[in-house]
């Protein structure tokens, strides 16, 4: 949207950008992948390098953000999340109302599209808890006041609202309810996003494809940017869409969550990180 006072290019010239250029140094994560994407990578050591590099920006005050898409409540790798979240790893959150509501689906009934959290089985009556639990939340308001209530008392939302982390739920037409949280006015839904992307640092995108190509398209080319997807395709869409400083990482989202956050907190000195 176009408003009064701003500079407006016209023409068939076009703005000729310059990216960043990546260091050469093989001690960087964001050095020596200069390569394609491919799932042939050493996924360990570039988890390692890129807690390394979380934990320095962290330590410096800077910004981490997550774009997240559902797998990562219906694998459980949400579980390993809530740490980053309260140990600061985090400082904003893109996500769809798909992952949000089985976020909440998963407090009010322990299932995620009608999966139990705990046996991977789908329950008799699952197939309506997410139906049910949007209600809930439109029954209370919005979901901070649903956490408010005692309605909603753990999960990745409630993490959030408890640390005052701000997150952007962007709709969709496929969107089930959706949430009352849900910003389905799409540009209104980029000028929320954009008032923290212009403030990261770093920019993780698990398991999204298309939140994850939305947010590229708004960091600035500054902003270091890994996308970890099982389908390599996902990154090579994310790349050819103009985010060329991205670090693909084709592996399992689900998987990696546990073993960073692991890492994060051998890094600073805790007894929990998973080996």
């Amino acid at each position: 949207m176009v408003r009064k006072g701003d500079r407006v290019v016209v023409g068939m010239d076009g703005i000729r950008v310059a990216a960043p250029q990546r260091p050469r140094s093989s001690d960087d994560i964001f050095g020596f992948m200069s390569s394609g994407v491919s799932p042939e990578k050493p996924i360990n050591h570039l988890i390692q390098d890129l807690a390394r590099e979380m934990k320095n920006i962290h330590d410096q005050n800077g910004s981490i953000i997550f774009v997240m898409g559902t797998a990562m409540v219906y694998t459980g790798a949400d579980e390993a999340f809530l740490d980053l979240i309260r140990m600061g790893y985090v400082q904003a959150l893109f996500t769809g109302n798909g992952f949000s509501v089985m976020d909440l689906e998963k407090q009010l009934f322990g299932t995620a599209l009608g999966m139990d959290k705990n046996t991977g089985k789908v329950r008799n009556t699952g197939y309506k808890s997410n139906i049910v639990a949007i209600n809930e939340i439109w029954n209370a308001g919005c979901i901070r006041e649903a956490i408010g209530k005692g309605i909603i008392k753990g999960g990745v939302l409630y993490e959030y609202v408890q640390n005052d982390v701000p997150f952007v739920i962007g709709g969709s037409l496929h969107d089930d309810g959706p949430l009352p949280d849900a910003i389905t006015d799409v540009l209104q839904a980029q000028d929320e996003m954009r008032k923290y992307v212009q403030k990261a640092d770093v920019c993780i995108i698990c398991a999204s494809m298309l939140h994850g190509i939305a947010v590229g398209n708004m960091l600035p080319s500054r902003v270091k940017t890994v996308a970890v997807d099982i389908n390599s395709y996902v990154v090579t869409w994310l790349q050819d869409r103009g985010t060329t400083q991205v670090l693909g990482l084709v592996t399992y989202p689900a998987l990696l969550i546990p073993i960073l956050t692991g890492e994060i907190q051998r890094l600073s000195g805790m007894d929990t990180a998973i080996p």
